[in-house]
């Protein structure tokens, strides 16, 4: 049985130039659960991805477990991860090319389920496990980015407040720097100018070296990096990422 998948417009046709844009962007595209990529093309231009790849990150997991004493071994090397990817042309996200994203995903509540909860969300990469969020991990991926900042952890500060003191303790920041790029990393949403090609903070490319970036931020370049690198399996058309791991 081949499963499908379609791509529902949504907040898309608000912001698109053209508003005749369908509902649909990509109707009936197959799950890939092999080697080969099958890419389908949607309306005005999209393209979608759906299916089981390598995993395009990179990330010395357990050096960080260990109060960031990095050997260079990159947990995700040998791994795969079920991966959607979308192609979207630059006119359908409206003509500001300043744009705030992040992505959420959704499962059926468990007494009710015809009604969607949100279980998980991203902006930045890896900011909640950098900030060592513990306990409160599940009330940051559970809480809209707008709420972010404001709202109150388990030990009684809000996440901006706790950002603020990791980055003092990590870093060495004074209190207003500190508080500086902790309002600056919250909300988090990753912020991507549609008309700037560089990488990372404007956006994320796949080889960005996401972890050194962030890293070196939260400890004030007293940690240069993990010594972990871009994968060499990534793909120069889309979608983009490496053949499965078999």
């Amino acid at each position: 049985m081949t499963e499908l998948v379609n791509v529902d417009a949504a907040g898309l046709a608000l912001a698109a130039i053209d508003a005749r844009v369908e509902d649909v962007l990509v109707e009936d595209a197959p799950v890939a659960f092999g080697v080969e990529a099958r890419v389908t093309a949607g309306n005005h231009g999209v393209r979608f991805f759906a299916g089981i790849r390598s995993d395009p990150f990179f990330f010395d997991v357990l050096g960080f477990s260990r109060g960031l004493q990095f050997t260079g071994s990159d947990f995700f090397a040998d791994k795969n991860v079920f991966s959607i990817a979308l192609d979207i042309p630059n006119e359908l996200l409206g003509p500001d090319p300043r744009l705030g994203i992040w992505t959420r995903t959704l499962v059926p509540m468990m007494l009710q389920p015809d009604h969607l909860t949100q279980v998980d969300q991203m902006g930045r990469p890896a900011i909640g496990t950098l900030f060592g969020l513990g306990h409160d991990r599940n009330l940051f991926v559970t809480t809209y980015p707008a709420l972010q900042p404001m709202t109150v952890t388990s030990i009684g500060l809000t996440f901006v407040e706790l950002f603020h003191t990791e980055l003092q303790r990590l870093g060495g920041y004074s209190a207003n720097r500190a508080l500086e790029i902790a309002e600056t990393l919250l909300p988090d949403i990753l912020s991507f100018d549609y008309s700037n090609s560089e990488g990372f903070w404007n956006g994320r490319r796949l080889s960005d070296d996401v972890i050194d970036v962030l890293l070196q931020l939260i400890t004030n370049r007293k940690t240069s990096g993990d010594g972990v690198g871009a994968h060499a399996d990534y793909l120069s058309e889309f979608p983009y990422l490496g053949e499965p791991h078999l």
